[in-house]
């Protein structure tokens, strides 16, 4: 199937109703390798049902419309997950009723040999129209460019990393079974769990979840800037530049500019950036 700008960007996804239960939100905590220290009451909140409060990335894996592209004439086998971005407008409701609205929000053609970037932007609403949260993913679909369509993106690029040595660094280490634990959100691709499928794209061993690693950065982030206090994230965006293993440390370099935060992230123990573009803003900057 051949696609048409005017037919992607006008493809409609049905909306997607669902809840929050306390065992959701722990699961996706303990994903992101909360708990770790058992008396660190930051940590406990997010993965101890008494008092419990859904971590604030979590919106990233809610209400997503699953593996739509093939539907709407993308070739599903070439698409890589390639930035996201998530704007928190309320904290997460648990055992509330929730209500994702997706949509196409913007599309490039980069040309037959570069492929195509498609955005989709997922709003989640309570049921009585309480805006939740904005998430933002943007998709590499290596296989559909050369389709004729625009080639610029309406929205500009994210800032340039600053000419000068990092305000400050972090690290964070992620489980050697992270990726099994985090595929339980819902992404199940078998190449985050399966050595042969794995070994079949290219990779040494399974891979962690982009999405996993991003949370894992937020949380080193909030650390170093915000006193672990996850409370305060307000809005986060980063490219996802190279895969991460399950087990693998990342170094956070962050720098302070105006009312935000600019970082990147790398994987220790192979010297290769993962992370890039990275924005974080928190409540009380501007």
């Amino acid at each position: 199937m051949t696609i048409t700008e005017e037919g992607l960007l006008a493809y409609r996804f049905d909306p997607i109703a669902f809840r929050v239960s306390a065992r959701d939100a722990i699961l996706y905590g303990l994903g992101l390798g909360l708990g770790a220290d058992p008396t660190d009451a930051r940590q406990l909140r997010h993965v101890y049902e008494a008092g419990l409060v859904p971590y604030p990335t979590m919106p990233v894996v809610l209400g997503s419309p699953g593996m739509w592209f093939g539907k709407a004439g993308l070739d599903a086998r070439k698409v890589l997950h390639g930035a996201q971005a998530l704007e928190v407008l309320s904290p997460l409701p648990m055992e509330t009723n929730l209500v994702a609205t997706n949509a196409v929000s913007d599309l490039v053609d980069r040309g037959p040999d570069k492929g195509a970037v498609v955005e989709v932007t997922r709003r989640i609403d309570t049921a009585d129209g309480q805006p939740v949260a904005r998430v933002v993913s943007t998709y590499m679909c290596m296989g559909d460019g050369g389709f004729g369509g625009t080639r610029s993106r309406a929205a500009g690029a994210p800032p340039a990393r600053p000419d000068r040595a990092p305000d400050a660094t972090a690290r964070i280490a992620t489980l050697p079974q992270a990726a099994l634990i985090y595929r339980l959100n819902g992404d199940m691709n078998p190449l985050h769990a399966d050595p042969a499928m794995a070994a079949r794209l290219g990779f040494d061993r399974p891979i962690l979840h982009g999405l996993c690693t991003l949370g894992h950065a937020t949380r080193a982030l909030l650390g170093e800037t915000a006193d672990g206090e996850a409370s305060r994230l307000r809005a986060l965006s980063a490219r996802m530049s190279r895969p991460v293993y399950p087990g693998e440390t990342l170094e956070i370099a962050l720098w302070r500019a105006g009312g935000q935060v600019l970082f990147e992230a790398s994987a220790v123990e192979r010297g290769v950036t993962v992370l890039s573009g990275g924005q974080l803003q928190l409540e009380g900057t501007a």
